[in-house]
């Protein structure tokens, strides 16, 4: 009999049934994380029997190509699949916006939730189950979404599945997120949650900006919806309004005498309460500056009217869910348990409250501030459409999307399949009039997935204008600092700082430096990794971007656009391939010698050693920097005066 034993570092190995095992079976040993000290305890367990380790990084991170086009492919069909009526018309908002395009399965995230990581993973496990015809599946993790689709696909072909015995450390809250039971009521729950929030941050806003007379807006003048708060904290207690995603773009508008409006949307930072960004908010508006925050725009008449129609559509879904379910068929088997819970969210819970809401909140927004043009970071989040929908109602305001930064042919949100971009009928997606990139590198992904030639577009990457000056002096020798850089998602900081933290932990003679996202919870990264801070021996640093890359060697990152940065600081780049979450690096798959990626912790401190020592060619690597670099980003030479944005916003 061949048995396959799914696991992750959280099994007990000494609870492993053992009793129904013979002579003649042959155990599939399928980790699904990066620590061997598991993989040694289960050998030990099984050294009676014949045991087969795979490779289980290499597997999954091939697959995720080949079912990263599928699930584009598929999330953009699935809407007409549903016979009755489509899903497009079953949750429509009003007679042109449905909220299927507002919803999480629509979004395809691949950093902020683990769904198509656990699809991937799953593709992997059915694929090796069909290779080695597994007869018998012991399953040791925690992943819910994966064990009940697995559940189902044995049931369908005569496979016997049984559950081994595993730790959940998690606290209470956590359980509760990832529970695949009860998931109505689990829903309902969040979503309660979710309006509780909301109603409370919008009372604390409109407490604070209530008294305020904020100056009148010319008739020119320009919207810029923004996360809040990023910006320059120095400038900001004076009154001076210096936004880190947009560079100088804002200044250049202000130059040609337009007055911006600013659409505030309050984000999670770790290093600033809600409080204190209110207070910084509230100088900036005292310094002159025309600022909306989303949510004073928010009403209990609304927040009420929201939760009605959320219950409406949660009863809708309800109706359909079995068509809904039989409908996620791909590569000849059923994967609905692995999106469940997201359509659940989507059409019941708090995903679907908030963009219900958000919706009424942004059309007030442009009936307010009246403005004929606009322009957004464009990530392809569910606000983002939500606001494109609203724009299109009433105002007709035309809002260009900025894509600054790196994006990875993995971060699947990013791309639609080519019917989503071109219908343009009854319910049609939310679309930006322009999309502009500040690079070669991505206008080409975006144009590759079928956006037209006229409305991608290049422009000045203004916000990494301060490469230039790294890119022009020669490259130095370094000491050996090794730095790991974390990206905003906590699922993908957890796999990478596990590995690291396993490749050096016994290694002092090697300096490691962690430099969290602002955005991202260190603490929350490192008890999913199973780290406690006190064992950590990685030095942990704040301060600039441009600092910490100045003083290292070595970087090491995942999601990241730090990544593409530091060529620039002459670092060399290491990746990390890993079990538990896929390779979401934007450099992943770009050939170079400035760029390694590895499998294993082992793999890792032998890359990084190697690396420490090896003669560099510091003509070589700098030609390397700025190719890569060159296609990533547009840096105008002549001048950090974005032209090139400005004549394409036509103002």
């Amino acid at each position: 009999m061949n048995i396959l034993l799914i696991f992750a570092s959280n099994l007990c190995p000494n609870q492993i049934n053992i009793s129904e095992f013979s002579a003649n079976d042959t155990i599939y040993l399928f980790p699904l994380t990066s620590n061997n000290d598991i993989t040694l305890n289960i050998i030990s367990r099984l050294k009676d029997f014949k045991t087969e380790i795979i490779n289980t990084t290499i597997l999954i991170n091939e697959t995720s190509d080949l079912v990263s086009s599928q699930y584009i492919k598929f999330i953009g069909e699935l809407p007409l699949k549903i016979k009755s009526k489509n899903l497009l018309e079953w949750f429509k908002l009003n007679d042109n916006t449905s909220l299927w395009w507002f919803s999480k399965v629509c979004e395809k995230g691949t950093f902020d939730t683990d769904t198509f990581n656990s699809l991937v993973q799953f593709d992997t496990i059915i694929n090796f189950i069909r290779t080695f015809d597994i007869n018998k599946i012991l399953y040791g993790t925690l992943n819910h979404k994966i064990k009940i689709s697995l559940i189902k696909y044995c049931e369908d072909n005569h496979i016997s599945f049984e559950i081994s015995k595993t730790k959940d450390t998690n606290p209470l809250k956590t359980r509760f997120l990832k529970s695949q039971r009860f998931l109505f009521i689990k829903h309902i729950i969040l979503m309660i949650y979710c309006m509780r929030n909301i109603f409370i941050r919008s009372q604390q806003i409109k407490k604070t900006v209530k008294d305020l007379n904020r100056k009148k807006a010319k008739e020119n003048s320009f919207l810029i919806v923004t996360p809040f708060p990023s910006l320059d904290l120095k400038s900001a207690n004076q009154g001076i309004y210096k936004n880190k995603f947009f560079g100088n773009i804002h200044e250049a508008i202000e130059e040609k005498g337009i007055d911006i409006i600013w659409c505030a949307m309050q984000i999670i930072h770790h290093n600033m309460t809600f409080k204190n960004s209110l207070e910084i908010g509230l100088k900036l508006i005292k310094g002159g500056n025309i600022i909306y925050f989303l949510e004073e725009f928010s009403t209990i008449i609304l927040q009420i009217k929201a939760f009605i129609r959320t219950i409406i559509n949660g009863l809708k879904f309800l109706l359909i869910q079995d068509e809904i379910k039989k409908a996620h068929n791909i590569n000849g088997y059923n994967f609905y348990g692995i999106l469940r819970d997201d359509f659940y969210s989507s059409f019941i819970g708090g995903n679907c409250y908030q963009g219900i809401l958000f919706y009424d909140l942004f059309c007030r927004l442009f009936l307010k501030v009246g403005t004929q043009k606009g322009l957004y970071i464009f990530e392809q989040n569910m606000w983002e459409k939500i606001m494109i929908s609203a724009s299109n109602r009433d105002a007709k305001t035309k809002m260009y999307g900025y894509l600054q930064g790196t994006i990875s042919p993995m971060q699947l949100k990013y791309f639609n399949h080519p019917n989503e971009i071109t219908y343009n009928g009854k319910y049609s997606m939310p679309k930006p009039y322009m999309i502009i990139c500040d690079g070669a590198h991505p206008a080409r992904l975006l144009s590759n997935c079928g956006w037209p030639d006229s409305v991608v577009k290049v422009a000045e990457a203004t916000r990494y204008n301060y490469l230039k000056e790294y890119l022009h002096i020669p490259i130095n020798s370094k000491d050996n600092v090794i730095l790991i850089a974390l990206s905003i998602g906590i699922l993908e900081n957890a796999a990478i700082v596990e590995t690291a933290y396993l490749a050096f932990k016994d290694k002092p003679e090697i300096e490691i430096r962690l430099k969290p996202h602002p955005f991202t919870d260190l603490e929350a990264v490192l008890k999913l990794a199973g780290i406690s801070k006190e064992d950590l021996t990685f030095k942990i640093i704040g301060g600039g971007i441009a600092d910490a890359l100045r003083d290292a060697k070595i970087l090491i990152a995942g999601e990241t656009g730090v990544a593409v940065e530091s060529l620039a600081f002459g670092c060399r780049v290491v990746l990390i391939n890993n079990p538990q979450w896929i390779n979401l690096s934007s450099l992943r798959g770009i050939d170079s010698p400035l760029i390694k990626t590895v499998n294993s912790s082992e793999e890792l401190y032998t890359v990084v050693k190697d690396c420490l020592v090896e003669d560099c060619n510091l003509e070589r690597d700098k030609f390397e920097a700025n190719r890569i670099l060159g296609d990533f980003f547009y840096l105008d030479n002549a001048s950090d005066y974005p032209k090139k944005f400005i004549e394409l916003l036509d103002l």
